[in-house]
């Protein structure tokens, strides 16, 4: 029996400026007002401050875009949300792989509400080194909610004056089960997301 586990990269598939019906901010830092919307496919800024997007595969989102480049956003922490199903799966050994880019940088991923370590990285452009991640804990039969906060700012100075570009690119790489006889799971990546299946 096979378990079908399906996963939506940011912007796959999607033309620059399009909604992602799969990935939602949810909140803003700093405005109480912000309404949750779908995050839109960004165009890259120039000279080279982002690693490229690869629209069959994977790009960066963003709450706006113009056809040149980012919107300036005001400083604070965006909420980023995907959801995904999980049935019939060994919930204690079930892990995703991935990796994430993030202007200015990722404060916090979350699994269903549960916090989980964000690995080492920096504030620094250009942006163009996609972080591994490794989630293994966490996990619910059903429904599960991935959330990332993205800091749009540096850690010396969290609350520039004048906005600037900020954006979230995640890729998914895998999924595996923590079992000798249950290899590394492929990807088939489509327009519909990262369709994973387990032996």
């Amino acid at each position: 029996m096979r378990t079908r586990v399906c996963l939506h990269n940011t912007g796959i598939g999607l033309r620059i400026g399009d909604s992602d019906p799969h990935w939602q901010i949810i909140a803003v830092g700093g405005d109480p007002d912000f309404k949750p919307r779908q995050a839109v496919a960004s165009a890259t800024p120039p000279y080279d401050r982002w690693l490229w997007n690869h629209p069959r595969r994977v790009q960066w989102i963003s709450l706006s875009t113009t056809e040149n480049g980012p919107t300036d956003l005001a400083a604070g922490t965006y909420t980023y949300r995907t959801t995904f199903q999980l049935r019939g799966v060994d919930l204690a050994a079930f892990k995703i792989k991935g990796a994430f880019l993030a202007d200015n940088h990722v404060d916090a991923i979350r699994i269903n509400g549960r916090s989980l370590r964000v690995p080492e990285h920096g504030y620094d452009i250009p942006i163009d080194e996609p972080v591994e991640f490794v989630i293994s804990e966490g996990f619910a039969e059903g429904e599960n909610v991935l959330e990332f906060d993205v800091l749009n700012g540096n850690g010396s100075n969290p609350n520039p004056e004048s906005p600037s570009p900020t954006g979230l690119r995640v890729e998914f790489m895998g999924v595996t089960r923590a079992s000798p006889s249950a290899p590394h799971t492929d990807i088939q990546p489509s327009k519909g997301g990262q369709k994973m299946k387990e032996p």
